[in-house]
C-alpha cells in the first residue's frame, strides 16, 4: 500500500500574500445599490467599476459603476436620476436617495446599444452590457469630482433628453 502525501496549499490571507488591510466580507448590500427591491437576489450584476478611497467602507467618496443582466427585476423601473425605465444596456451607479433605484449614469444609447426605449432594437430586449473598463484613472480624491461633476451631469441629462426626442 503506498501513502500518498498531500502538499499542504497555501493560505494567500493567512501567509501575506495579500495586503494586510484586505477585508473580507460584504461591501455593500443590493438596497444600498438600489436593487433587489423585488426580492433577495431578483437583480444580478454582469459588470463593475469601484474606485475605493481606501478605506475598505462605502462612505459616498468612492464611485461605483455597475450594469446589471438580463432578467434582472430592477430592468424597466425607473431610475432615481433621470426617471428614465434602467435597461440591461445601461451603466448605473448608487441611488440618488435611500430606498431609490439606481441612477443611470451613462444611458445604453450613449454607447450605441439598442433599448426598447429609444425603439432601436427589433427585440422584446435591449442591448445587454458585459463588462466595463475605466481608462485614465485620475487621483482618486479628484475622481468623484470629475465624475459626478455639474457638467457631467448636465451633459448627460442633455444626451438623454436629445435620445429621447
Amino acid at each position: 500500500m503506498t501513502t500518498h502525501h498531500m502538499r499542504r496549499r497555501k493560505n494567500p490571507v493567512r501567509e501575506g500574500f495579500f495586503n494586510e488591510r484586505l477585508r473580507t466580507g460584504l461591501y455593500a448590500p443590493a438596497a444600498v445599490l438600489g436593487l433587489d427591491f423585488a426580492g433577495p437576489d431578483t437583480d444580478d450584476l454582469d459588470a463593475l467599476i469601484l474606485l475605493e478611497d481606501g478605506d475598505g467602507v462605502l462612505t459616498g467618496l468612492e464611485v461605483v459603476l455597475y450594469s446589471v443582466r438580463r432578467g434582472s427585476a430592477v430592468i424597466g423601473a425607473f431610475d432615481s436620476l433621470l426617471g428614465l425605465p434602467i435597461e440591461e444596456g445601461d451603466v448605473l451607479t448608487l441611488p440618488t436617495a435611500a430606498g431609490a433605484f439606481p441612477a443611470i449614469f451613462i444611458p445604453a444609447e450613449a454607447l450605441g446599444l439598442g433599448t426598447l426605449r429609444s425603439g432601436s432594437t427589433a427585440f422584446t430586449f435591449g442591448d445587454e452590457l458585459d463588462a466595463l473598463d475605466l481608462q485614465g484613472v485620475p487621483e482618486p480624491c479628484k475622481l468623484p469630482a470629475r465624475l459626478l461633476g455639474l457638467a457631467d451631469v448636465r451633459r448627460i441629462l442633455a444626451s438623454a433628453n436629445a435620445i429621447l426626442t
